[in-house]
């Protein structure tokens, strides 16, 4: 869940501010299904002036594979899931505060259950955690718990066709990584318990993270910035686009003989982003009859085509572009971004300063 994220991940501080921020719009939404467009644009941190940022690239180090099918993913779940049960297990409880113990167990297992790619792992994980998960009554034992059901899984899947062979599936720890953690008792392998939570919480502690192979997060930021600035922008575009298309077609509707008035009415009513210059005509200009459900059986107002949509559009499109761009810069400023970070294809269309200087002659 995001909650167990938000509390127990390690993460770097603009991985942390997005968690924090997804898990506190998760928590306030009250429907019981969510688009994936509204969960993406939280994760892409849209419409926010926070410094939040996931990388969208993905570099495996200890889970690398020898091969691009093999590890991976699923060797990445096992990891974060490990690390989860030993960083909540070192919050400081007392021993009656020590009651939540399946608080990483229970969302990894309805995780497994319903989101696993593999529907063969994510069942016969499942009968594991029916069986025993039950058992567990402290973050200790739950730590224990998923290493040990972890190593059935191993032994279970050794020499499958999902195995790496530069990777077999051993049973771990190996004594070469932890030699206390293995010994024999009247002839027989067995591990010693207490040296293997030692080692667990050693080895997944976040002390023990590397984090040298990362980019800085100013430079994520930095790219997220200018791919959502490209984004509004795509959309700004897409949006004018759309708008002048209408137009025109109203246009050449009136020119072969007139236009019904509810169609009209929708395409006066939608928004044009920018203003597109036009080159007069040597032919008369095309008029446009509008005539309003109240007006009806009255006179019509005639009005020339052009003229109309200066007057309806030009003003509200200078605003919406010149405050585009002020939105962009107050959010660069607020992230502490320079000027050359952004490239020309993030600069407006025409000066700000003249539109805004237009808007005021207008008003």
């Amino acid at each position: 869940s995001s909650d167990l994220l938000a509390k127990y991940f390690p993460a770097r501080p603009f991985l942390k501010t997005l968690l924090l921020t997804l898990d506190s719009w998760l928590q306030n939404k009250t429907e019981t299904k969510i688009a994936y467009s509204d969960f993406e644009s939280v994760l892409d941190n849209r419409n926010s002036s926070l410094e939040a940022v996931l990388v969208n690239n993905v570099t495996w180090v200890q889970c690398q594979g020898s091969a691009p099918h093999l590890r991976g993913f699923p060797c990445s779940v096992w990891t974060l899931f490990h690390m989860l049960t030993v960083q909540s297990a070192a919050v400081p409880r007392t021993q009656s505060q020590d009651t939540d113990a399946l608080d990483v167990l229970s969302p990894m297992r309805a995780y497994v259950k319903n989101f696993f790619g593999c529907r063969e792992c994510a069942w016969a994980f499942e009968i594991m955690a029916a069986e025993s998960i039950g058992n567990v009554t402290t973050h200790d034992q739950a730590i224990m718990w998923l290493w040990a059901h972890h190593n059935q899984v191993n032994a279970r899947l050794s020499g499958a066709p999902s195995e790496d062979p530069k990777f077999p599936k051993l049973q771990w720890p190996t004594a070469d990584l932890c030699p206390l953690c293995q010994k024999e008792v009247d002839g027989q392998h067995t591990w010693d318990m207490p040296e293997c939570l030692h080692f667990l919480k050693t080895h997944y502690s976040k002390d023990n993270i590397v984090n040298d192979y990362l980019e800085p997060e100013s430079e994520l930021l930095a790219r997220q910035q200018m791919q959502e600035a490209r984004r509004e922008e795509s959309e700004a575009e897409l949006e004018k686009r759309k708008v002048e298309k209408d137009v025109a077609a109203l246009k050449i509707k009136k020119e072969e003989g007139g236009v019904p008035e509810e169609e009209e009415e929708e395409v006066n009513n939608q928004p044009m982003v920018t203003e597109t210059h036009r080159a007069e005509s040597h032919n008369p200009r095309p008029s446009i009859v509008r005539v309003s459900s109240k007006s009806k059986g009255k006179d019509t107002a005639i009005e020339d085509l052009d003229s109309f949509i200066d007057q309806n559009y030009k003003k509200e499109a200078l605003k919406a572009a010149a405050a585009a761009a002020a939105r962009r810069k107050r959010s660069a400023n607020a992230r502490g971004l320079k000027s050359q970070h952004l490239d020309a294809d993030l600069l407006p269309d025409f000066d700000d300063v003249a539109a805004q200087a237009h808007l005021r002659s207008e008003e």
